[in-house]
């Protein structure tokens, strides 16, 4: 039983953990530019140099209509 404690108790700390996590990467992100975030997302291999997402992640992205004319 205390085995089974020990992993709930785990569970919950890398919950809070991911969530501060996410709060520091939402404010970098926050703080970058348009083009540095592109950059980022090429760094990681989302994206292809050319700006377009590669197969794995294709079905994450969706296109959205451009405002300019």
């Amino acid at each position: 039983m205390a085995s089974r404690n020990r992993q709930i108790a785990s569970s919950i700390s890398s919950f809070v953990d991911l969530e501060q996590g996410w709060a520091k990467v939402e404010k970098r992100l926050d703080q970058m530019t348009p083009e540095e975030k592109l950059q980022t997302l090429v760094d990681a291999g989302i994206l292809t140099e050319k700006r377009n997402v590669r197969k794995p992640y294709r079905g994450v992205f969706r296109k959205v209509k451009s405002a300019a004319k």
